[in-house]
């Protein structure tokens, strides 16, 4: 389909290197004479030339499902291919894969597995009918996506509040995983009972008021994470203090006012009497 570029050692050299112009096949003749052209000969030969394969299988990387989207980018141009094949593998992992997405010979597909982990997946080109390939390889990190629970808050008559956060993550498929508590508030926690890391702990705050506290998950050493936040109000337990008890009171009509002294007193802000038993 092309011509000769150059002839190497000579054209007239039983040993030399042919270079063409243009890939496809070729047929070489070599001839002989003898008796100044009275006697000669000649044989032929067949020489497929074919475009190698420079394979690249694009980028790896990490996936907080067990999807991930790889691209290759093929390396033979269509009028060079001959016998041009493509093909990914999956060539390491703890599982299989489940889906190729739009073809396991695309360049770009998608890649789902049935078992969270690393990945290695090999890209391989052919021409010439597998005379001519190339393969390049990637890794692919499949990671569980936290889905933080921070359960539920609500409001404590005192300075402990418990915690019940969920752990979203089962430890089969933890790489890298970890998880704390964080908050905001008015004051500082001095005690996580079972420690800031576990899911259900008994915090101690030393000031009353409201506080967020955030249950944080991260897998895959920080790629996935998620976190949850719930509110905790932390009142002071209010201590009735009625005054001194009137054990008897002498008036001649109910409507006289009778003198109550009570003390609104552990933090409360406000109180009110009511009548416990009595009437008539």
């Amino acid at each position: 389909p092309g011509t000769v570029s150059n002839w190497g050692a000579g054209q007239n050299q039983p040993a030399t290197t042919a270079t063409v112009d243009t890939y496809g096949t070729y047929v070489f003749s070599w001839f002989e004479s003898n008796g100044n052209g009275y006697c000669t000969d000649t044989a032929d030969i067949t020489v497929n030339f074919y475009l190698q394969p420079i394979a690249n299988a694009g980028s790896g990387g990490d996936a907080c499902a067990q999807s991930f989207a790889v691209n290759a980018v093929p390396s033979i141009p269509p009028a060079s291919q001959d016998g041009y094949t493509t093909q990914w593998t999956m060539t390491a992992g703890p599982g299989t894969v489940t889906s190729w997405g739009a073809g396991q010979d695309q360049a770009s597909t998608t890649i789902t597995v049935d078992t969270y982990g690393t990945y290695q997946f090999t890209w391989t080109e052919s021409n010439g009918t597998g005379t001519c390939s190339d393969a390049d390889a990637i890794i692919v990190n499949y990671y569980r996506q936290p889905v933080a629970n921070a359960g539920s808050g609500g409001d404590e008559c005192d300075l402990d509040f418990v915690l019940s956060a969920t752990a979203s993550v089962p430890i089969g498929d933890r790489d890298g995983y970890s998880a704390t508590w964080s908050y905001v508030g008015p004051g500082t926690v001095i005690s996580w009972s079972s420690g800031q890391t576990s899911p259900t702990t008994t915090v101690t705050v030393d000031t009353y008021g409201a506080y967020q506290f955030t249950w944080n998950e991260s897998n895959g050493s920080g790629v996935c994470t998620d976190n949850q936040a719930i509110n905790v109000n932390f009142y002071e337990q209010p201590t009735a203090v009625a005054g001194a008890p009137l054990t008897d009171v002498c008036r001649d009509s109910a409507l006289i006012p009778i003198p109550l002294q009570g003390t609104i007193g552990g933090g409360a802000s406000q109180g009110f009497w009511s009548v416990a038993s009595g009437g008539g």
